[in-house]
């Protein structure tokens, strides 16, 4: 019969300071900090030692009520689960909620809204990934809520471990026997699963279900072992196993190694294996005595609310406050430290203690869904919406112009910062084999083709708007992260976008030109001159320089182009407003000229490249849009003629192009593109 056993819930103590430490730093550039990233930059492996524990623990309970009663509950495993995790959540995540909006803009806040939903639905760790978050990317700011994802794989463990086990005793099988087949069988499955992603897609391999199942199986296959025999960790073996364990956990959580994260997570697994074992078995040891004392058992016991509030704390400390690595972990700790033992005493034992709800099985566990969905339905999205400025967070604004800008005034009342964040444009894109899906306005007029990435994304609507009024055909092949050249692959976007772009690129070209007959060719795309997961479709001339490459894939694409009798139109880069998001600082600004961008000095070399091509053959066009963009160099104000310019570091906003679509138009013609077309 499995009993308590103090020393483990030390050992969740250290599991969640683990992750804390980590965290504390993780939102820093990492050279900026490399001596605090190396005592913590492994430390995220908390979550692995977590995903053992929880699957030794859980395992055992449920084996412990079948020994003692020949069966097992599955309302009252259930109904425990429920009042144990999901009275913290909700009230983390409305908590979180309610504090963003004292901290943080509208624009920044609506991205939150999918993901405080996917939190209380336990399915954050799929949404994370469908969205291809970096859990270790130092480029974005980082939703409040990501820490979910764990609590997600948890959750989704919870729910089909236990009907497994309730189906094998309910048809009688031999228990322990069945169970070991399983589970060895599943285990070895989500290490393969895990090694395969590894190497392919490490976004999946970190948050995957099935990647990260053979953890939480660990933890079973354990509590098994112990089960039949505790040989392997008795005596003075036990007691070097846990220090063993125990030291290469801490080692693990440093950034001394430098190791993949599908290895650091492996290593971790035999080491909190290790560690639980020994500590379960030789509770007298050393290690066991030391993490089985008042302080670090009662760390223990809150720190899954400690796991719910850090994080939160975390970001509103940096979004509020100047601070180091050191001082944002000082006070992360004391402040969800003391946060979860707050509402460990006051709010969630109550509610795990209450005799009523215990004897209220499956109306507990029903009536605890049915809060944490409506939360997510009807009360996330109306507080994260809400367009209050912040009070708290301090403007990180570029500095004024000595002088007057031209156009400065207030930031309008009324701006619709959800639209402006939402809407990105519909794009098309088609195989060599479905041209008809690239069709997007039939009229009589000739053809323009439109073929890009994102950039051409956000023109998509002003050229549909554009087609409706002149009368002009429109179809379109756009990608997110695939640029037009046909042999330039951008192998640092989402799998399923590199895949989809060479779906839409190889051979495409002679067979799409030849079939659709465009009188037009429009090719937009984002600069890559300095991107570094540039390469050849074709794998050819693997050492080529980047802008050689991007050269040749580019004069290669308008030749075959040209070939087809079509003319081409390249619209050079957009004005980007990086490092700046002026969206969001008009969100919590008073004034236009403190979100206004300065024109840049430079302009991407695949610019020259365009004007080259333009220059050297018949029917290429090129120009750019910059002068519409930006009318008042060296300074661009972000809200021009009733309409916010730029949606984000990079993109302009779909309505300010609809807006001003014909000056643009007028810039094409300037360009001469439209004569040759028949547009004019």
């Amino acid at each position: 019969m499995f009993k308590y056993l103090p020393q483990l819930d030390g050992l969740r103590a250290v599991a969640v300071y683990l992750v804390l430490a980590y965290h504390a730093g993780s939102t820093f550039p990492t050279g900026s900090i490399s001596g605090y990233h190396h005592w913590t930059g492994g430390g995220f492996i908390g979550v692995d030692l977590f995903f053992v524990l929880s699957g030794f623990l859980v395992s055992n309970v449920i084996l412990s009520e079948i020994d003692a009663k020949g069966t097992f509950n599955l309302g009252n495993f259930y109904a425990r689960r429920v009042r144990r995790l999901l009275p913290a959540a909700v009230l983390v995540v409305v908590a979180t909620s309610v504090a963003f909006v004292v901290v943080s803009d509208v624009v920044r806040r609506i991205e939150m809204v999918s993901d405080a939903r996917a939190a209380l639905l336990y399915v954050a760790n799929w949404h994370f990934l469908d969205q291809s978050t970096d859990y270790f990317s130092q480029d974005l700011k980082p939703s409040p809520f990501l820490h979910f994802w764990s609590l997600a794989i948890e959750e989704q463990f919870y729910v089909f471990f236990p009907i497994v086990i309730a189906l094998l005793v309910r048809t009688g099988a031999r228990l322990g026997r069945y169970l070991a087949v399983f589970v060895g069988v599943l285990f070895v499955a989500s290490v393969a699963s895990q090694l395969y992603w590894g190497a392919q897609e490490t976004t999946h391999a970190y948050y995957g279900s099935d990647a990260r199942l053979y953890q939480l199986l660990a933890g079973v296959l354990l509590a098994m072992l112990l089960r039949s025999s505790t040989r392997l960790f008795e005596g003075t073996r036990g007691t070097t196993l846990a220090v063993a364990g125990l030291a290469g956990l801490l080692f693990l959580g440093t950034g001394i190694l430098d190791l993949s994260t599908t290895s650091r997570g492996l290593a971790a697994t035999v080491a909190s294996v290790a560690a639980i074992g020994a500590l379960a078995v030789v509770p007298t040891s050393v290690p066991s005595r030391a993490l089985g004392t008042s302080v670090p058992v009662y760390l223990g016991k809150i720190s899954y609310g400690t796991y719910l509030w850090h994080w939160p704390i975390v970001l509103v400390l940096r979004e509020v406050f100047t601070l180091g690595p050191v001082g944002v972990l000082v006070l992360a700790f004391a402040l969800s430290t003391g946060l979860a033992a707050l509402s460990y005493q006051v709010f969630e034992m109550p509610i795990r203690t209450n005799p009523v709800l215990a004897r209220l099985r499956w109306t507990t566990v029903a009536s605890g869904l049915t809060v944490s969905a409506l939360v997510a339905a009807f009360l996330v999205a109306p507080v994260l919406e809400s367009d209050r400025r912040p009070a708290l967070a301090a403007l990180d604004v570029v500095p004024t112009a000595s002088t007057k800008i031209p156009g400065d005034g207030p930031v309008p009342a009324g701006i619709d910062f959800k639209a402006l964040v939402k809407v990105t444009g519909k794009s098309k894109n088609c195989s060599a084999t479905d041209l008809e899906s690239c069709m997007v306005v039939k009229n009589d007029g000739p053809l323009v083709l439109v073929i890009g990435d994102s950039f051409a994304n956000m023109l998509g609507p002003m050229f549909t708007e554009l087609a409706n009024e002149k009368g002009f055909s429109l179809a379109q092949n756009v990608v997110q992260g695939c640029p037009w050249p046909e042999d330039l692959s951008d192998t640092g976007q989402a799998p399923d976008d590199v895949a989809q772009c060479s779906v839409s690129r190889d051979q495409w070209y002679p067979t799409a030109l030849a079939a659709l007959k465009p009188a037009l060719v429009v090719l937009v795309m984002r600069p890559r001159d300095d991107n570094t997961s540039i390469r050849s479709r074709s794998g050819d001339i693997p050492d080529q320089p980047r802008g050689t490459l991007i050269y040749r894939t580019m004069a290669d694409t308008v030749s075959k182009i040209r070939a087809s009798g079509a003319e081409v139109l390249m619209i050079q880069s957009v004005l980007d407003a990086a490092p700046a998001l002026p969206l969001d600082c008009l969100a919590k600004s008073t004034r236009l000229s403190q979100c206004a961008v300065q024109y840049p000095e430079t302009f991407p070399a695949s610019d020259g490249y365009m004007e080259a091509l333009a220059a050297s053959v018949p029917g290429v066009t090129t120009t750019s849009i910059n002068s519409v963009v930006c009318p008042n160099p060296p300074v661009c104000l972000p809200y021009l003629d009733g309409e916010p310019v730029f949606r984000d570091k990079h993109h302009i906003t779909v309505s300010f192009a609809v807006a001003n679509r014909e000056k643009i138009w007028s810039l094409f013609a300037r360009a001469g593109a439209l004569r040759g077309a028949g547009l004019s």
